[in-house]
């Protein structure tokens, strides 16, 4: 059974590290680390990118907006980047 949440965030990580390639040579998506998510693409050593996909992003409120916003910051920490950009 497909998981088609998963699958659409996956198409949208993949679609922005390829964009990003050109740029940024190094780029590369991120497996999950649970509470511990470092974001989903490392640019290089002081950049990474949270990418939010699908139909949750055409009308985003300021609630979740918010927390995805924090949920960034969060990753930031994690991975000891100094930089984040959160994609939608």
């Amino acid at each position: 059974m497909v998981n088609r949440p998963k699958q659409i965030g996956t198409a949208a990580e993949t679609a922005v590290t390829r964009a990003c390639l050109p740029y940024f040579p190094d780029a590369e998506r991120r497996a999950l680390h649970g509470d511990a998510d470092q974001g989903d693409i490392k640019l290089n050593r002081d950049w990474i990118v949270e990418v939010k996909g699908g139909k949750q992003t055409i009308q985003v409120g300021d609630k979740q907006m918010t927390k995805w916003v924090n949920e960034l910051w969060a990753e930031i920490g994690h991975s000891g980047a100094q930089y984040g950009f959160l994609v939608l």
